[in-house]
């Protein structure tokens, strides 16, 4: 385990996008950031200002999540960040936290396609009506799983009418 301190930058809201990414790199050197984690829409528009003069050197993780991420995406951090830098993707709903991550060095291959997806284990996708029913076609997605999360903090209400038990399935609510 490295003795470096973590720094993190979530590319957000940060004062330093409000004139666009184009001071970034220079912010990320002088600040020591470690770590860089956006959706992958900022991340390509800030990987097209680099030309290589930056010293990125102190990045040792791009962070990407939120939206789909590419075989470019992964090119881009192959192309334009240090070697000793990981590229990780990590997706999943609010209601039940991150479920799937991949973490990736430069010598390790494109997996085609996108690198998540794959089924998580008995957890189920259904489309639910107006009245909570499980229907096909359009509705509300509900998720039906033993994992989801306790509750809303200090809702009781809310957490009551979010996560229901499913009837005849001890421990899985939807």
């Amino acid at each position: 385990m490295s003795n470096v301190p973590t720094r993190i930058l979530i590319a957000d809201d940060h004062p330093i996008f409000r004139d666009g990414l184009r001071r970034l790199p220079e912010f990320l050197s002088r600040e020591a950031i470690t770590i860089f984690h956006s959706v992958p829409s900022v991340f390509r528009s800030f990987s097209s200002t680099l030309d290589g003069r930056e010293d990125l050197s102190r990045v040792r993780c791009i962070r990407l999540g939120g939206e789909p991420v590419s075989a470019s995406d992964f090119d881009l951090y192959r192309n334009r960040f240090p070697r000793s830098c990981r590229f990780h993707v990590g997706l999943g709903a609010t209601e039940m936290n991150v479920i799937r991550h991949w973490s990736a060095d430069r010598d390790t291959p494109w997996p085609g396609g996108a690198p998540l997806g794959y089924a998580v284990d008995e957890t189920e996708v259904v489309l639910l009506d107006d009245d909570g029913r499980e229907r096909v076609g359009e509705g509300e997605i509900g998720v039906r799983a033993r994992t989801l999360a306790v509750g809303y903090w200090k809702d009781p209400a809310g957490t009551e009418s979010a996560f229901r038990p499913v009837p005849g399935r001890p421990g899985v609510r939807l």
